[in-house]
């Protein structure tokens, strides 16, 4: 079994995909707003469980999973960033 990904399927060479090569097709399409909510849930792990995300959801409307772990990361470490600069403020 071979399983091969492309961005751009239309650019691979119509020799790779005859019949007993790369013949079966899946098309992954992106995430809509509802999935992209559910994603963020995922990324958060349990945080912010009464928080509604669909604001952020829908920023991230086009995106893809790999987009929701990148805005959860970020934006933890900005929530660290923040703790330690309040820490030393005070």
């Amino acid at each position: 079994m071979v399983v091969a990904a492309s961005n751009y399927a239309e650019r691979v060479d119509p020799a790779l995909r005859r019949a007993g090569r790369l013949d079966t097709e899946i098309k992954i399409s992106l995430p809509n707003i509802k999935e992209l909510g559910m994603s963020l849930r995922g990324q958060l792990d349990g945080e912010l469980g009464g928080v509604d995300l669909s604001p952020t959801a829908l920023r991230l409307v086009g995106g893809t999973g790999a987009d929701c772990e990148r805005a959860v990361r970020g934006a933890r470490q900005r929530a660290r960033h923040a703790a330690v600069r309040w820490k030393s403020a005070t």
